[in-house]
C-alpha cells in the first residue's frame, strides 16, 4: 500500500504541467481621433511566422506621421502609431504585407468616427480587408465566430480533448 503511494507521489512530481495551445492572433486596430487622425495599433505575436517583413498596409492617401513606437508586450511586439488620411478610408483596403509564411490569423478592428466599428479577418491567402462604408451590422460577429470556430476544429488538441 505504502509502495503505492510512494509511486503515485512520485509519478505527480515528475508529470509536467500539461499546456494547450494558445490562440495568438494577430492584431491590427485602426481608430479615427480626428477628421484626418487616426491611431494605428499593430500586435505581432511570437513563434507565428510574423516577420520583420510583415508591415501594415494603410488606406491611400494614409501616411505615418512620425517614428512609430515599439515595446514588447508579453509574447508580442505591440508597435503604436499616429497616422494622417487626406480623404475618407470608406472602400480603401487595410491588411499586412508579407503575410504570406504566417501560421495565425491577424484580427482587424477599424472604428471610425460617427460609424460602425468594424472588425475583419486577415489570413496568408486574404492579408487586405475592405473597410466599409456601411458595414452589416452581424459582419463583427460574424468574423469572432468563424475565427473561433475554425480555432477549435482544426486545433488537434481540442479534438483530442473531445475524444478523451
Amino acid at each position: 500500500m505504502i509502495l503505492r503511494w510512494l509511486l503515485l507521489l512520485a509519478l505527480a512530481l515528475y508529470a509536467a504541467p500539461a499546456r494547450a495551445d494558445e490562440l495568438r492572433p494577430g492584431y491590427l486596430e485602426f481608430t479615427q481621433k480626428t477628421q484626418t487622425e487616426w491611431k494605428l495599433i499593430w500586435k505581432a505575436p511570437f513563434k507565428t511566422g510574423i516577420t520583420a517583413a510583415t508591415q501594415p498596409v494603410l488606406p491611400k492617401g494614409c501616411l505615418v506621421q512620425g517614428t512609430p513606437a515599439r515595446e514588447l508586450f508579453g509574447n508580442a511586439v505591440l508597435t503604436t502609431a499616429k497616422v494622417n488620411c487626406t480623404g475618407s478610408v470608406a472602400g480603401q483596403f487595410i491588411g499586412l504585407a508579407g503575410l504570406d509564411h504566417s501560421q495565425t490569423d491577424i484580427l482587424v478592428r477599424v472604428a471610425p468616427l460617427g460609424r460602425a466599428v468594424q472588425a475583419m479577418r486577415l489570413t496568408a491567402k486574404e492579408p487586405l480587408a475592405q473597410i466599409k462604408a456601411k458595414p452589416d451590422r452581424w459582419q463583427v460577429a460574424r468574423t469572432y465566430f468563424t475565427t473561433g470556430v475554425g480555432h477549435i476544429l482544426f486545433g488537434y488538441d481540442h479534438l483530442l480533448f473531445v475524444v478523451s
